[in-house]
């Protein structure tokens, strides 16, 4: 038995509302600068792994300072949108990104990964996995490639070999890169 308050929508209309959410979406990622987190993390995405796979071992720690680098960089540019951050996402959304950072960083620590390879993709196949949930919020076309990449950062892990580095350079990084662009040219 139907409540006074439910309503029956048309498949029409449906369509309305999720494409509404979208643009709300979309319009909540512009405001909050998520472009500019994404090329941000683009360019270290990119720097990271090919500094393993060019920098002799000793240089390695300045590698690994880049995601401290970027934890900088994205404080900062959140630190310019705070209140709008605030006005964008409620409370549960902080709780899932809580919930999702604290496996994130659990996972590694109970499995322990083999190498420098397996942690830094399982690293970016979490990402993927953020990425592929906002992507699902704002635009099919960036959770296909979301997706499409996915599958090839396993690729690059299990068959890349010493073409790992650079494969991940541009499976992660460079989509990165690209995705900050073309939502600063297309959402705007």
């Amino acid at each position: 038995m139907k409540s006074k308050t439910e309503t029956t929508l048309t498949p029409a209309a449906a369509l309305a509302e999720v494409n509404s959410a979208r643009s709300e979406a979309r319009r909540m990622a512009w405001t909050i600068q998520g472009n500019a987190h994404l090329m941000l993390w683009g360019v270290l995405w990119i720097l990271m792994p090919l500094g393993f796979w060019l920098l002799p071992v000793e240089a390695y720690g300045w590698v690994a300072a880049l995601p401290a680098l970027g934890a900088i960089g994205s404080f900062l540019i959140g630190l310019r949108s705070r209140s709008r951050l605030q006005a964008c996402f409620p409370r549960p959304f902080w709780h899932s990104a809580l919930g999702l950072g604290l496996f994130a960083v659990a996972v590694p620590l109970v499995l322990r990964p083999v190498s420098a390879e397996a942690l830094y993709a399982y690293i970016a196949l979490v990402a993927m996995a953020a990425y592929m949930v906002l992507a699902a919020w704002t635009d099919d076309l960036l959770f296909w490639i979301g997706l499409a990449l996915t599958l090839a950062i396993a690729v690059g892990y299990l068959a890349a070999g010493a073409w790992f580095w650079p494969w991940m350079a541009l499976f992660t990084g460079a989509p990165l890169l690209a995705t900050g662009l073309y939502i600063r040219l297309r959402w705007a």
